[in-house]
C-alpha cells in the first residue's frame, strides 16, 4: 500500500495543520490521514492509500473549509523552496542550476517587499527526485540558500 499526497490550496490565511487534519478526518476517517503540511495559504496532505486520498478529493474538493471552499488535487511531482535569495537572482539565472539534475516543470523569484528584511525566494517544480537532492550543496555567490521541499 502506498500512500498518496494531496495538494490544498484556497483556504483562509492562518488556518493551521489541526484545523486541516480534522477537516480531512470528518471527510475520510482519522486512520486515512497520515500528515499535513501547510505553508502559508498551500498545503500537502499525505493519506494512508489511494482509495482513501480519492474519497477525500471527491468529497473536499470546492466544498468549504473555514467558510471558503478549497481546491483538492493529486499532488504530483516535486515542490521545492528556496528561501534567503539575493534580490538580484531571476529564474532564468536559477534554473540552469537545477536543470543540471533533471527537467524543471516551473521556476518562479518572488522578491521580497523590504529585500533587506525579507529576501527573495524561489519556488520550483520538477518530477525528478534528482532535483531535490541538487539543493544539498548548492550555494550563489551571496552564500548559501535555504531549501525546503514538499
Amino acid at each position: 500500500i502506498r500512500s498518496v499526497r494531496l495538494f490544498v490550496r484556497g483556504f483562509p490565511r492562518g488556518s493551521t495543520q489541526r484545523d486541516m487534519r480534522r477537516h480531512f478526518e470528518k471527510a475520510v476517517g482519522p486512520g486515512d490521514v497520515l500528515d499535513v503540511s501547510v505553508r502559508g495559504l498551500c498545503a500537502i496532505v499525505r493519506m494512508r492509500d489511494e482509495a482513501a486520498g480519492e474519497r477525500a478529493r471527491r468529497e473536499l474538493h470546492g466544498q468549504p473549509f473555514l467558510g471558503i471552499p478549497i481546491s483538492v488535487h493529486r499532488f504530483r511531482g516535486i515542490k521545492i523552496y528556496v528561501g534567503g535569495l539575493p534580490e538580484y537572482c531571476a529564474p532564468e539565472d536559477l534554473r540552469p542550476l537545477f536543470q543540471e539534475y533533471g527537467p524543471v516543470a516551473e521556476c518562479g523569484v518572488v522578491k521580497g517587499v523590504v529585500p533587506s528584511l525579507s529576501p527573495s525566494k524561489l519556488f520550483l517544480s520538477s518530477r525528478s527526485p534528482a532535483v531535490l537532492s541538487s539543493t544539498d550543496d548548492l550555494q550563489l555567490v551571496a552564500g548559501p540558500m535555504f531549501p525546503a521541499w514538499e
